[in-house]
């Protein structure tokens, strides 16, 4: 930064003074905290919108700006402040801009719809690989046009060992071309990515369309994520070997090809709570894919995700370990589970509310060769076109289904609320079954009406009530008959 500096020259031995009144010009921090300004338009700049014809006299002062953003980090110390004004910075210094490791702020003047980053589809837009912490922040900038191939990952914006504060921004238009995270890419740290828009951005032949983690616990936060697209797996957000927390985020139309279209997890232990995830869509797993993890999902409403005729409409989980508590899951489809599909592992599915999912076997949930506990849900208006309206058991499954209200479900071959093969062993405890025929279905058996489970009043009762409660085991045992054990009590 410009400045002058008077300078006062006394020797004691006698009267003599000195004054000296200015230096040449050369950018300084007078201080801590300075701000430095950056505007490729201002009055002083004779190359308006070009970096390579500069004011003379810049210095980072308000008169006279930084006409590249990659000149004022490079002035600035740590604390400081850099404002950059409206425009569209394009050019060298306005694209692969690093930190350098410097805790400052980089801001928008005006947020990102009046200043504009534009990589113009040949290089990265930023990039953090100097183990920034969360003191170097990006904040209020449209960042577009980053492209980064073969090798080179996050056309947006690309961290390395480092967690800087990533808000306010929209990150759209940007691609890693056979590389990993279109819009952000995020390796070995812990950023923090908030109230950002990320959208129209592609993974292309690889993972994370939007956001891709490996190794790193992001907080992913408040942000919109929406038309992003992975040609393998992760649409909007790809997680791989960490424990990232996805908290309050929009997640819309993003699509796999693959695996996940909205969130895919890959041997990781997401946070996964009050995100809004519809209209996504992948092959198996249309709004969340599980792989090896153990997510926690809570509170989220997971609607109208879609499978392109596989599994797991709204949660595909496989070798996991989920714990799925209070969400809405509904209007997703697919082939196996509409609302849920859980092979292998061992999953924990408790007050969730899960209506209007389609699939051709298991409407609302899919379980096969896994463990599953099933307890204070309401699963309703689920549809299976073959088998299993409610929920569908095969493959060795052991699930255990308790205090779980079962009603208008409907299979238009078998088990309109709960269908079990000849592998598979299901309790139902203390669980309202509607009184339709074909409740529940073992393979060549019928029990009808619920088969034993189907009470006409609520299994849920105060002390001291006397109402209907008894506990039904069915287990599939093969061809020579069935095992049922009940308990009565008026």
């Amino acid at each position: 930064m410009r400045r002058r500096f008077p300078i006062t020259i006394l020797f004691l031995s006698g009267l003599f003074f000195f004054h000296f009144a200015s230096f040449a010009p050369f950018a300084v921090r007078a201080e801590a905290g300075a701000t430095w300004y950056v505007d490729d338009d201002a009055p002083n700049d004779p190359g308006p919108g070009t970096t390579t014809v500069s004011d003379r006299d810049e210095d980072g002062t308000p008169d006279h700006p930084f006409d590249a953003i990659q000149k004022a980090i490079e002035a600035a110390s740590d604390g400081d402040t850099i404002i950059v004004r409206d425009g569209t910075y394009t050019g060298g210094g306005n694209r692969d801009i690093h930190f350098g490791g410097k805790a400052v702020h980089l801001m928008s003047e005006n947020g990102p719809e009046n200043c504009i980053v534009d990589a113009e589809g040949s290089h990265r837009v930023f990039q953090f690989a100097s183990g920034e912490g969360a003191d170097s922040i990006l904040d209020g900038f449209t960042l577009t046009g980053g492209l980064k191939a073969w090798g080179g990952s996050g056309g947006g914006v690309y961290c390395d060992g480092a967690s800087p504060t990533i808000i306010n921004n929209t990150i759209t238009g940007n691609t890693a071309h056979n590389a990993y995270g279109g819009g952000i890419f995020c390796y070995n740290g812990s950023p923090t990515i908030m109230n950002n828009t990320i959208t129209g951005n592609t993974a292309y032949n690889r993972e994370g369309g939007g956001i891709y983690c490996s190794s790193s616990s992001p907080t992913i936060s408040n942000n919109t994520i929406s038309g992003n697209t992975a040609d393998l797996a992760g649409g909007g957000i790809y997680c791989d070997r960490g424990s990232p927390t996805i908290t309050n985020n929009t997640m819309t139309a993003n699509t796999a090809e693959d695996d996940g279209g909205g969130i895919y997890c890959y041997y990781s232990s997401p946070t996964i709570t009050r995100n809004t995830v519809t209209a996504n869509t992948a092959s198996y797993g249309g709004g969340i894919y599980c792989a090896g993890s153990s997510p926690t999902i809570t509170n989220n409403n997971i609607t109208a995700n879609t499978t392109t005729d596989n599994y797991g409409g709204g949660i595909y989980c496989t070798g996991s370990s989920p714990t799925i508590t209070n969400n809405t899951i509904g209007a997703n489809t697919a082939s196996y589970g509409g609302g849920i599909y859980c092979i292998g592992g061992s999953a924990t599915i408790t007050k969730n509310t899960v209506t209007a999912n389609t699939a051709y076997y298991g409407g609302a949930i899919y379980c096969s060769t896994n463990s599953a506990t099933i307890s204070k849900n309401t699963m309703s208006g689920n549809t299976a076109d073959s088998r299993g309206g409610g929920i569908c058991c095969t493959g060795g499954a052991v699930t255990v289904i308790t205090n779980t209200i079962l009603w208008s479900n409907s299979a238009i071959g078998s088990g309109n609320q709960i269908y079990v093969d000849g592998s598979a062993a299901v309790t139902v405890r203390y669980s309202d079954v509607s009184a339709e025929a074909s409740n529940i279905r073992w393979r060549r058996f019928d029990f009808g009406l619920g088969g034993g489970v189907h009470r006409r009043r609520s299994a849920f009762c105060r002390p001291g009530e006397r109402r209907l409660s008894f506990e039904v085991e069915i287990r599939a045992v093969g061809p020579g008959g069935e095992r049922r054990r009940g308990r009565v009590a008026l």
